[in-house]
């Protein structure tokens, strides 16, 4: 077998495949791909063509010809990013435009046309939006953060148009927003009550920290990897023994500092030890005893039968039934209704807040947390009836 450096056959494939470094000064790029070419000449042709492009590339500063694919991939290779939402979305935008080089998307581009009238043909303009804003973070993501060689992917992002969004089954006709239904005490203190203490406890730090389902328990991904969920590793303690938690990320992507007043850590303290990695997890039996283990729905039947037993069924309108994101919602209402300012509703709730800073000093989480205890000292009934009623936790550690 004739032989040339970087040039190599492997045992189990016909074709000859490349492994060379290219180097220019201080830069370099690996070239590592099959040739596609059993012939060694017509390889050796190929392999050189490929490195007097590399060379080219790295002299003249010329910006590698990412495809759609490559960033797609590059998008699953970030840590929390590969969940089934993600891989769904870029299965389909690469199926319908894998090939076309990053610099050559934008709005007219037939890929892309074809992919939304496809689209179209099953599903609503609200589904075909969210795959259109996976390939605008793509995008984003390809012209200011990914570098190869001291150069971003892309020069910069094509404004990519959403389709015209349309009210859904469980929206407002009239402003195309989502109809939160935020719920008065006596119904949590009701509703609450129903639910067995494993989402006693989760909807109670859902009420009291605004926090989303998959903030507070894992989900699972494509490969059934846990994601997500509330981990003790996530938790800072502060000087007065108090804490807060410090999500690595969130629904924006950005990091997240989830706030407590004291029904939350009187919550914290309640699971404290159930669990060596996960804060809320189930407390099931068997014939050895007791064990722990996470679970990853909120929105189980137990919970459906709480709502229905108190008349929280149909309450957004009619199929619109009472959900957990409302517990978010409940949160927010409470806050504007304890006077606490928008800006600091926005830092509270997680949400993208470019008017201060979202690196808090000992003296600003401080401040969040106070803010947080207005819910308490808001309460008609002292709050610490949350963990004193009939499934008292207390009870069923002593079980």
């Amino acid at each position: 077998m004739r032989k040339y450096p970087g040039l190599s056959k492997r045992k189990n494939s016909p074709c000859w495949q490349i492994n060379k470094t290219v180097k220019y000064r201080e830069k370099k790029v690996v070239i590592r791909e099959s040739t596609g070419i059993e012939n060694f000449d017509l390889a050796l042709q190929y392999y050189k063509k490929r490195e007097q492009e590399e060379l080219e590339r790295l002299i003249h500063g010329l910006r590698y010809p990412f495809n759609f694919e490559d960033a797609a991939t590059k998008l699953l290779t970030i840590d929390g990013r590969n969940h089934q939402d993600d891989i769904y979305h870029c299965d389909m935008l690469v199926e319908a435009m894998g090939g076309v080089p990053l610099e050559e998307l934008s709005n007219d581009h037939p890929a892309l046309i074809n992919f939304k009238r496809n689209r179209l043909k099953t599903c609503k303009n609200n589904t075909v939006n969210r795959s259109l804003e996976k390939l605008r973070l793509i995008l984003n993501l390809a012209a200011h953060e990914w570098k190869d060689n001291g150069m971003s992917w892309i020069a910069h992002a094509p404004r990519i148009k959403l389709l015209p969004r349309k009210p859904g089954k469980y929206e407002d006709q009239s402003k195309g927003e989502i109809n939160g239904y935020p719920i008065s005490h006596d119904q949590q203190r009701e509703l609450f009550r129903k639910l067995p203490m494993h989402l006693h406890l989760s909807a109670w730090f859902a009420v009291m920290t605004g926090c989303r389902e998959h903030e507070i328990i894992p989900e699972k991904d494509a490969n059934g990897k846990l994601i997500g969920g509330l981990r003790w590793q996530y938790e800072v303690k502060l000087p007065n023994n108090w804490s807060v938690f410090d999500l690595p990320t969130s629904k924006n992507g950005k990091p997240k500092r989830v706030f407590l007043n004291s029904v939350a850590r009187e919550v914290i303290e309640t699971v404290r030890g159930d669990h060596p990695e996960f804060v809320f997890v189930y407390r099931g039996s068997t014939d050895k005893g007791r064990f722990a283990r996470p679970y990853f729905k909120i929105n189980n039947t137990a919970w459906k039968r709480a709502r229905r037993e108190i008349g929280l069924e149909n309450c957004r309108g009619e199929g619109a039934h009472l959900r957990v994101h409302d517990l978010r919602y409940t949160f927010a209402s409470r806050l504007r209704e304890a006077g606490v300012s928008r800006e600091d509703r926005k830092d509270l709730l997680g949400h993208v807040n470019d008017d201060i800073t979202t690196h808090y000093s000992i003296a600003e989480t401080m401040t969040m947390i106070r803010l947080a205890e207005r819910l308490v000292t808001n309460e008609k009934t002292p709050a610490l009836y949350v963990l004193h009623n009939t499934y008292s936790t207390q009870a069923i550690k002593k079980a």
